[in-house]
């Protein structure tokens, strides 16, 4: 992949520079543009002394290149301009350094719209956490990957969407459920999507929500309705009076068949 390296360099001296030239000399994971290890700047103007000039380099970039700082060897050739009376002297001078050069990952996408529900829960709740992720790009995204974790949930969960348009968005939801030994308090969910670009490379993009954990509400105990004492006697003794007479359909009908027997 081609890009542009930018070297801005300033004339700290005081006396006017020109001829400006630089050689990069590279490593991986850089290249020239033919895949070699050098390349060359030219700046056509004079550089005043406290002014600046700007130059850029043309580099192909390994597509397995590593996040980070990488240092190059740079050699810098110019001429300091030294004007005497009735004559102009030209010295040539060279510097040696070293440039350091930044590789980060880009970001192909976008999470938008993130909502969680209820936005309030207790411990052992389940909560939905939804959204919105959209290529932003205008190539298309392949192996996209959603995952949602959170010290408070009971374990991690992701969704696959697989290949990803541009400019299309992919709603997205999940459920959760939130341990049961949770103390009160609020908490961070944090949704990551990885996914990789036409060449190949691995990038990621996240979005963070925060989630609220509640008390319980508080179960009211069960009132006990208050017996009266006279109507704890009064069946107590009814029980005994079953216990020897039995039921009173019972003794009603044994004490008119002992009437009738007599006439």
């Amino acid at each position: 992949m081609n890009i542009r390296l930018y070297v801005t360099v300033q004339n700290i001296g005081n006396r006017t520079v020109t001829g400006l030239s630089e050689t990069l000399l590279l490593q991986e994971p850089f290249t020239n543009a033919s895949g070699g290890r050098t390349v060359q700047a030219y700046y056509g103007q004079d550089i005043l002394p406290g002014l600046t000039a700007t130059t850029y380099f043309t580099l192909n970039i390994d597509r397995n290149a590593s996040l980070g700082v990488h240092l190059l060897k740079m050699e810098a050739n110019y001429l300091q301009v030294v004007s005497g009376v009735g004559a102009t002297l030209y010295l040539n001078q060279e510097v040696n350094m070293d440039l350091p050069v930044l590789v980060t990952g880009t970001t192909y996408s976008r999470i938008y719209s993130v909502a969680v529900y209820p936005s309030e829960t207790t411990p052992g709740g389940n909560v939905t956490l939804s959204g919105t992720i959209v290529d932003t790009a205008t190539l298309l995204l392949s192996n996209t990957n959603i995952s949602f974790s959170s010290p408070i949930f009971s374990r991690g969960a992701f969704i696959y969407i697989g290949e990803a348009d541009p400019n299309v968005p992919r709603p997205f939801s999940v459920t959760m459920q939130v341990k049961r030994t949770v103390a009160v308090g609020s908490y961070p969910v944090e949704i990551s999507a990885t996914y990789l670009d036409s060449l190949g490379v691995t990038h990621t993009d996240s979005a963070k929500v925060a989630l609220q954990v509640i008390q319980p509400a508080s179960t009211p105990a069960p009132r006990t309705t208050e017996r009266n004492p006279i109507q704890i006697i009064i069946n107590a003794l009814w029980g005994i009076f079953r216990f020897f007479f039995g039921s009173f359909g019972s003794f009603g009908f044994m004490f008119f068949r002992d009437l009738t027997s007599g006439m």
